[in-house]
């Protein structure tokens, strides 16, 4: 998936994937990647919130449970 930026260009979408189980984030990494998303990472609320501000993701996925 795509979106359009500031500057016209299309770039992958980016999710960023949050969730205190390794297993859980690589899992769901993998497969947003094989659809053709940009994905970043984290495992704790504030490493989330550290990469919101870095890479203002268009999508953020939150374990409920973190």
């Amino acid at each position: 998936m795509e979106c359009e930026t500031k500057t016209g260009r299309d770039v992958p979408s980016t999710i960023l994937v949050v969730d205190d189980n390794e297993i859980h984030a690589y899992a769901m990494r993998k497969m947003l990647e094989s659809e053709g998303f940009g994905v970043a990472e984290a495992h704790t609320g504030t490493e989330a919130v550290q990469l919101t501000f870095d890479n203002h993701p268009d999508l953020v996925l939150l374990d409920v449970n973190l």
